[in-house]
């Protein structure tokens, strides 16, 4: 899987029910895995094992990372091991996704979606075809 695929699949996810974000009431704060079996976007990552023991604590991605020693084989699913293993700064990729993940007005609102997108650091590229899944996903949902 490419980072492009991975912010497609990410995107079309929660654009098609945003309801499946993850989140923790008791601490106002998104989860890696909620009370109703919901996940945040790295949440949808990791692996039964890291779900387990992480699906409650409140670790931004980089610090989750570093608590697992990054151990990507043992806490992450097979079919993402391609993208975080050949990517440079997998602590960067996953803070950023889990920055678009957790702001609530990103699946609702598509200036909002352009706004969180513009401050994350991807590159422009990686923008512009995030900004298009999108596009393409309110079209659906607006039914334009």
């Amino acid at each position: 899987m490419t980072r492009l695929e991975f912010l497609k699949e990410t995107i079309e996810y929660y654009m098609e029910d945003p309801s499946r974000r993850g989140y923790n009431h008791d601490m106002a704060q998104c989860a890696y895995l909620d009370e109703n079996g919901n996940k945040c976007a790295v949440g949808r990552m990791l692996n039964e094992y890291a779900l387990g023991k992480y699906g409650d604590v409140g670790l931004c991605a980089s610090d989750l990372l570093k608590d697992m020693d990054f151990d990507l084989e043992g806490h992450f699913k097979k079919e993402y091991l391609t993208l975080l293993s050949n990517d440079d700064d997998i602590q960067t990729l996953l803070d950023e996704v889990q920055q678009l993940h957790d702001l609530e007005s990103t699946w609702d609102d598509f200036n909002c979606a352009k706004d969180t997108l513009d401050r994350l650091k991807l590159e422009d590229y990686e923008i512009e075809y995030a900004l298009s899944v999108f596009t393409e996903c309110y079209n659906r949902r607006y039914n334009k």
